[in-house]
């Protein structure tokens, strides 16, 4: 994980960035997950979360049955301890695809945001331009980013 201090030139506003990419392997899950919510802890500015967690949330992220495990109610239980919300993805349901046949899809990749984020920028779309990349449109000027 990387965080990374943001602050709006002309406003002043403060938040937090942090960039993830969850553990694939099963054993390195729960380490991940504890590193995540140590994070969301440490932040005492909103934060936007963003990245491949390599975890389902829901059934519906996933386009065969059984998606979900044990790791999906513990990344479900810290968005909702730090009272997270996710933006929503346009223009498609999953991010990620096994390039089998069939091909199973899942949505791995995703934005959570903390709720003063969200009411400061109240207007942000996220999209897909390709099957591995995905965009958050933030309509702002003149950040300054700060390594912390």
């Amino acid at each position: 994980m990387i965080r990374i201090l943001v602050i709006h030139k002309e406003s002043g506003f403060i938040w937090n960035f942090i960039n993830v990419y969850g553990a694939a392997q099963n054993d390195q899950k729960h380490k991940f997950l504890s590193e995540l919510s140590a994070f969301c802890s440490k932040c005492s500015h909103p934060m936007l979360i963003g990245g491949d967690f390599n975890i389902l949330r829901n059934e519906s992220d996933k386009n065969k049955p059984s998606g979900t495990n044990r790791w999906s109610s513990l990344f479900n239980s810290i968005i909702d301890v730090h009272d997270l919300i996710e933006l929503e993805l346009s223009g498609r349901l999953y991010t990620s695809s096994n390039n089998r046949n069939p091909p199973t899809y899942e949505k791995l990749d995703r934005f959570l945001v903390s709720p003063e984020w969200d009411l400061h920028y109240n207007n942000v779309n996220v999209s897909s331009l390709s099957r591995s990349f995905l965009i958050m449109c933030l309509r702002v000027s003149k950040l300054i980013l700060l390594p912390l």
